[in-house]
């Protein structure tokens, strides 16, 4: 009996840790070996283009600028464009990669075991890892245009009746003072 109930012990034990969360440290050297600084960079250094790219498609902000008188319009240009760099400039800064980088580690903490930290570090430091790293870089620089592209356009018409709705609503609550009903 005193032998059954030690090895259930011990089994719980190394089950106990293997299942133990991974440290800071396995987590730092995962995010080395899948270079995340130079992923946040390069991502950091295309958020303005993508952000372009998602305003020229968006309806509702080509919709402000064909409202817009001609002499307006190239103000609105720099104000956007200042609007792209300060978002850059944000994302790019060391303060902010540190916080986005503790939530990434908390994040592991909560999802991955010590285990898998250390399988993934040791799939990652191989020459077929780090062909997955850049390929993965690569893939995602060409689908993101593609999936935001997408996205706006199949959320166009529910933005689109929204827009319609709440203007319906403030339209009818100028007339009486009320709140309108909304179809």
């Amino acid at each position: 009996m005193k032998k059954t109930l030690f090895a259930a012990l011990l089994s719980c034990t190394f089950a106990a840790a293997s299942a133990a969360p991974p440290t800071d440290a396995s987590l730092e050297k995962l995010m080395q070996v899948q270079h995340i600084d130079k992923m946040w960079k390069d991502m950091s250094a295309t958020m303005p283009d993508i952000a372009k790219q998602v305003m020229a498609q968006d309806g509702g902000m080509q919709a402000i600028l064909q409202r817009l008188p001609e002499s307006q319009k190239q103000q609105f240009v720099v104000l956007t464009e200042k609007l792209l760099d300060d978002i850059a400039a944000e994302a790019a800064s060391p303060a902010f990669r540190d916080r986005i980088k503790q939530l990434v580690i908390q994040e592991m903490k909560n999802t991955y075991t010590q285990e898998e930290v250390d399988a993934m570090t040791a799939f990652f430091s191989t020459p077929v890892g780090q062909s997955v790293i850049k390929k993965q870089s690569a893939f995602s620089a060409k689908i993101l245009p593609a999936v935001s592209l997408e996205t706006q356009e199949a959320i166009a018409p529910h933005t689109r009746a929204y827009i319609d709705a709440v203007a319906r609503l403030a339209r009818s609550g100028k007339k009486t003072g009320k709140a309108a009903k909304v179809k």
